[in-house]
């Protein structure tokens, strides 16, 4: 027996002599956490509890952020171009009504305002973002709304709408709170 495999069967006897669920799941660790496969995004989930084996998650890059890049030590993601940029909100912009901005690491990506019943706006305080209707400043004091299926409400402050219908629910209000919830 190799040196080698005494160690790994020491460490596994370890693992179950201790009952251990986190050392025995760190015995069952994927050999990256994210990756691109061309435009595809590669997501390893490790075993449960060190049950099981790691399996693959994969999705495609597609929409407003269709490339898949590698931003560091075992991790990607999907994004608007594979240029980095300048991580400055002066620098966020519209393209109708698509924000795109500049992550903390340099990347930049879309948000498809529109998708959620909103428009972009590049004249807010935080940059280029998705708001309802125009920019219009607010605070945790003001009060959120339904307009339809659409829950409006302060987020950062801009109005902001999400569309409850694309979530397969209904705006409603209640007493105390304005949600969206089941039909």
């Amino acid at each position: 027996m190799s040196a080698e495999t005494r160690i790994l069967l020491k460490t596994l006897a370890r693992c179950l002599a201790m009952a251990c669920a986190v050392q025995l799941a760190a015995c069952h660790e994927c050999e990256y956490q994210q990756r691109c496969q061309g435009d595809v995004l590669q997501v390893c989930i490790p075993a449960a509890h060190g049950v099981g084996s790691a399996s693959d998650s994969y999705q495609p890059c597609d929409g407003p952020n269709p490339y898949c890049v590698e931003t560091g030590d075992d991790t990607a993601g999907c994004f608007h171009s594979r240029q980095e940029c300048e991580v400055d909100a002066s620098t966020d912009s519209c393209d109708g009504d698509v924000a795109l901005r500049c992550d903390e690491g340099g990347h930049e990506f879309a948000e498809d305002c529109a998708a959620s019943g909103n428009l972009c706006a590049s004249n807010t305080p935080t940059g280029a973002r998705c708001v309802f209707e125009s920019f219009t400043e607010c605070d945790e004091e003001t009060p959120r709304r339904c307009e339809g299926d659409l829950l409006v409400r302060c987020v950062d402050g801009a109005l902001e709408a999400m569309d409850c219908a694309a979530m397969g629910q209904s705006c409603q209000m209640g007493e105390v709170l304005v949600l969206c919830l089941p039909n």
